[in-house]
């Protein structure tokens, strides 16, 4: 009762502060985007009616929060599969999750049956107000553990000052190198010796990363390189493959694979003429024109589809209705610190893949589990997948074999369990790994 009474006090003294702020001519919401006000005020009084009848089954007392400015976001699918398939994995493992959506503009548009639900925190803005919200947010929620995820990571040390009063321990995910962050090394070094002064730890999705932190001045034990959370069970079993040369590739419109994507399909059609391309991509509306116009000129309108972004669960019947699922990653700064979590969803489909050799994909997924190509080979690429459509019931056997991995080793419920015994080693401190 006395959680209840809090939250809808903070709900009321947010929605008079977005009230407030409606009144004003300028300020952090652009001109012509004062509905947001509005929406966030709906979701702020939806979550309250939604919280005062959880049904929510928790058997721990254990309580996470991760905040993030790209889950939900349009153009981030991949941030937004691998949050919600963390915060599904503690659910699963019975600890009360939520989401904290850090938004530029208004709410994240997530999954229908997420928004305003109890697991979602509503969406707060850059900025004074937005800072109020987390205030306020934190003050109630009463997490255990907090871990911070953005593109902005200038965010960080706002987030830190309200997370360390809280008493939480405060983690950083850190997806991507800080060098493509900061290039400066000056600008870098400022940022490092922050997260070194306000994180209690890091988690990270590569050896390269965990090294990387290691140098920065973190304890071994202190960075965590986790596998990347899948929910399985958007990924049934016996999806039907009609009987075609339908490849998939999701991800994202302004990665540099895109343009290989368009040259490999020209090869392959050489040698399988019915061959299609779907391509489901999130990207601002300039970014799918640009594409588009490229794929015109090189006269692929009728092979390459531009399907847009999907929720989850849809995207996931995709690819497993799909004949070969596509990665055509290319070297550099970006493949090496990171790693796609397209990777743990193409083979919890089931479907073949074909993917290049880069960063840590070969060593971090089972034997036999894709079919690996030198990356920058365009020939080689196309080769693969016309072998892959060739022969599809001895490739259908290695996809077969890839869910089975994937099954073991990155379902949403077993990533998150040992991510949470990492994170108990933090509370209690214990040193070890």
């Amino acid at each position: 009762m006395v959680k209840l009474m809090k939250m809808k006090s903070y709900c009321k003294r947010f929605t008079s502060l977005f009230r407030e702020k409606s009144a004003q001519d300028g300020g952090l919401l652009p001109s012509g985007e004062k509905s947001v006000v509005n929406s966030q005020e709906a979701a702020l009084v939806s979550f309250s009616k939604k919280r005062a009848r959880s049904v929510i089954s928790i058997d721990s007392d254990v309580r996470v929060g991760i905040i993030t400015s790209a889950a939900g976001v349009q153009t981030a699918m991949a941030s937004t599969s691998l949050f919600l398939g963390f915060l599904d994995g503690f659910l699963k493992n019975k600890i009360d999750a939520r989401l904290l959506a850090h938004s530029q503009r208004g709410a994240p548009q997530v999954e229908d049956g997420l928004l305003n639900s109890d697991v979602f925190l509503p969406a707060f803005l850059f900025g004074k107000y937005g800072k109020d919200y987390l205030r306020l947010v934190l003050g109630s929620e009463n997490f255990d553990y907090v871990i911070s995820h953005g593109g902005y990571p200038d965010l960080f040390e706002e987030q830190a000052e309200l997370v360390y009063r809280t008493g939480a321990k405060h983690l950083l995910f850190s997806g991507e190198s800080p060098i493509r962050w900061y290039p400066d090394l000056a600008k870098r070094d400022i940022f490092l010796n922050g997260v070194r002064e306000n994180f209690d730890g890091v988690i990270v999705p590569s050896s390269y990363l965990k090294d990387f932190w290691v140098e920065a001045g973190f304890a071994e034990h202190e960075v965590y390189l986790t596998r990347q959370p899948v929910r399985s069970d958007f990924f049934p079993v016996g999806i039907g493959k009609p009987c075609n040369s339908v490849a998939l590739y999701a991800g994202n419109l302004s990665h540099k694979e895109i343009d290989d994507l368009m040259d490999i399909t020209i090869l392959v059609k050489d040698k399988i003429p019915d061959f299609r391309l779907s391509i489901f991509a999130d990207a601002a509306k300039q970014r799918v024109d640009e594409v588009s116009q490229m794929i015109n000129n090189k006269q692929l309108s009728n092979s390459i589809i531009l399907e847009g972004s999907l929720s989850l669960q849809e995207l996931a019947k995709k690819e497993g209705e799909a004949n070969v699922l596509l990665l055509p990653r290319r070297k550099g700064e970006f493949s090496k610190a990171g790693f796609p979590n397209k990777v743990g969803e193409y083979l919890m489909s089931g479907t073949p893949l074909v993917c290049t050799d880069v960063g840590e994909i070969k060593d971090a997924i089972g034997e036999g589990s894709a079919v690996f190509v030198a990356s920058g080979n365009i020939e080689a690429f196309a080769k693969a997948i016309v072998e892959v459509l060739s022969d599809r019931s001895r490739f259908m056997m290695m996809g077969e074999y890839g869910r089975e991995w994937a099954m073991n080793n990155l379902d949403s419920a077993v990533v998150s369990k040992m991510l949470l015994d990492w994170m108990s080693t933090l509370q209690s401190g214990d040193g070890s790994d």
